[in-house]
């Protein structure tokens, strides 16, 4: 078996071997025809012959300003987003980290020439930066249907809010079947307390939202050594990677307790919010019942 033959059986998913084909085939595309238009121009260019191979075999000075020039074109020009220049960027990393002699940081000056990986030169980042900062100002990403990811200072905001209204020792009360609680305090450990173990949870495994709330209340158990060992079931993409059915041991993740970053400890959270709803339910959970319940028009 050649190395490029277990790259592309044994590397990325399939899916995303096309797509990293599809966007290396239009940078060459769009490349052409800006070869196209430097030769119809009548211009002389002291880089014509490098500009021209720029993007035929190993790379060359030009290489990172032709990457830079389709990322322009689509993210600016064309108003595409960053996802797409993300795509473009990761295309070309992959493709010249595969490229013998061309892994690293980059750099080039005339007696050495290329070093290192073309698409990670300072130029094509910082296009990547402003790419994203355009987005967040208004252009294509006004109009994507997704959420941005929530940051970890995000996630300390919101938890010290929490942590501020809604006290441990309330907590603590409840758990322990306090009657002398009023339906607002209850109420608010209920709410408190399932926030915290769902974002705890979502932010560490890096999980969606249809996933956690289908998580059964068998799928996480406790191990020695205070490590949490879970199991979320049919995660996106994971069990068609490279074609073939993955093992369910491949998506097992064990956590463990983290009290010095409180906003993200999902070790403690979650443990808390198991006790909460076997407080409310005055009952332990059977194995098939879910840990985030969720009420809908149809119950």
């Amino acid at each position: 078996m050649t190395r490029d033959t277990a790259r592309e059986e044994h590397g990325k998913s399939k899916r995303s071997r096309g797509e990293y084909n599809r966007y290396i085939k239009n940078t060459r595309k769009f490349h052409t025809e800006l070869v196209k238009q430097r030769r119809a121009s009548g211009q002389t260019y002291d880089d014509a012959k490098e500009f021209e191979s720029a993007l035929n075999g190993p790379p060359n000075k030009c290489t990172a300003d032709v990457i830079l020039y389709f990322l322009v074109q689509k993210c600016f020009t064309e108003e595409c987003g960053h996802s797409t220049g993300d795509g473009i960027h990761a295309a070309w990393a992959d493709h010249y980290d595969n490229m013998e002699g061309y892994q690293g940081p980059y750099s080039y000056d005339a007696r050495n020439g290329v070093r290192g990986n073309p698409a990670r030169a300072q130029a094509v980042m910082n296009t990547i930066h402003e790419i994203k900062n355009h987005d967040r100002k208004g252009g294509a990403a006004a109009t994507r249907n997704h959420a941005e990811a929530i940051t970890i200072e995000e996630m300390k905001q919101a938890m010290e809010w929490s942590f501020s209204v809604c006290s441990e020792v309330l907590i603590t009360r409840f758990i322990c079947g306090d009657s002398t609680l009023t339906v607002k305090e209850r109420s608010n450990v209920i709410e408190h307390t399932f926030m915290r173990a769902f974002t705890s949870t979502s932010f560490t495994l890096w999980t969606r939202f249809d996933v956690l709330i289908s998580l059964e209340s068998s799928t996480p158990r406790c191990l020695p050594d205070a490590v949490l060992h879970g199991l979320p079931q049919n995660r996106k993409g994971w069990q068609n990677k490279s074609e073939y059915d993955c093992s369910r041991e491949s998506n097992i993740y064990e956590i463990f307790n983290q009290p010095d970053v409180p906003a993200i400890n999902m070790y403690y959270h979650f443990h808390v919010w198991m006790m909460s709803l076997c407080a409310i339910l005055q009952r332990d959970l059977r194995p098939d019942e879910v840990v985030f319940p969720q009420i809908n028009g149809n119950d």
